[in-house]
């Protein structure tokens, strides 16, 4: 069974100060979602999102303390099963109005738009295809610098006898379609 944690440090940033287990909390997902692809957090702490390989969507959950596991209550979820069903990373703009997912099934990375900011429901896709991305082969992980300008995640890489091997083997193409 999955769980989240949150480890609490006694010095900020410094990993050697935190005391798991007794300043542990948690987050029992597994009953929504037994595969957790990636979380994202609202900068703020509110809120909480958990993509799911094998439910095939994304987990809203509202923090009444910020930042703070123990507070959480699930709110919604948002399907993402007909875009990828093995999502392997997601990230919100910092305002809240796009997210950012990007899955293995298909070798995708899709954009949604929400007309309310941090609220999953309102989510609607507006690139859900591989454009400039052609040659990227299971993309993980999905970040954007503060300004927007650059797009970082991790790709497999692949040797010339792979059976999934498509496309140019050199670095794949920037990305700037996904705005």
């Amino acid at each position: 069974m999955e769980d989240m944690l949150q480890w609490n440090l006694r010095t900020a940033w410094d990993l050697a100060t935190a005391v798991p287990g007794l300043t542990e909390n948690g987050l029992l997902y597994a009953s929504r979602e037994g595969n957790a692809g990636a979380i994202q957090l609202k900068p703020d702490g509110t809120k909480l999102y958990i993509a799911g390989k094998s439910g095939d969507d994304i987990m809203e959950y509202d923090l009444s303390t910020a930042f703070d596991l123990s507070t959480a209550s699930y709110t919604q979820n948002f399907s993402i099963a007909s875009q990828d069903g093995n999502v392997q990373g997601i990230f919100f703009k910092p305002d809240g109005t796009k997210l950012y997912m990007c899955g293995t099934s298909n070798d995708t990375f899709h954009l949604y738009d929400l007309s309310t900011a941090w609220d999953i429901s309102t989510a609607s896709v507006t690139i859900a295809n591989r454009g400039p991305m052609n040659s990227v082969l299971d993309p993980q992980g999905v970040f954007y610098k503060p300004d927007g300008t650059a797009m970082y995640f991790f790709r497999l890489r692949i040797n010339a006898a792979s059976p999934k091997r498509r496309g140019p083997t050199a670095r794949s193409p920037a990305v700037s379609g996904l705005r």
